[in-house]
């Protein structure tokens, strides 16, 4: 029964959000990702949904160097892109 929780909480995954000025499908998972939480919110309901960002790596992406070379820089694009 899904209505027996009180919170149902969701995370984008995506690097896509910190790909601002680099890739026009920057924002193509992140909407995605507000869709789905909508469509599922109505089928939780009473309990509240909740869409975390995704966050930084630790360590440099090694697939993005060039814009991701540290958590906070990571961290800091992704927060603008979303």
């Amino acid at each position: 029964d899904p209505t027996q929780f009180d919170y149902v909480i969701f995370q984008e995954q995506s690097q896509l959000g910190g790909l601002y000025g680099v890739t026009v499908s920057n924002g193509a998972s992140y909407e995605a990702g507000v869709e789905a939480v909508i469509n599922i919110d109505a089928m939780v309901a009473p309990a509240q949904s909740i869409f975390f960002m995704t966050w930084g790596r630790r360590e440099q992406d090694p697939l993005n160097p060039f814009l991701y070379f540290d958590f906070l820089t990571m961290n800091a694009r992704l927060e603008v892109g979303y």
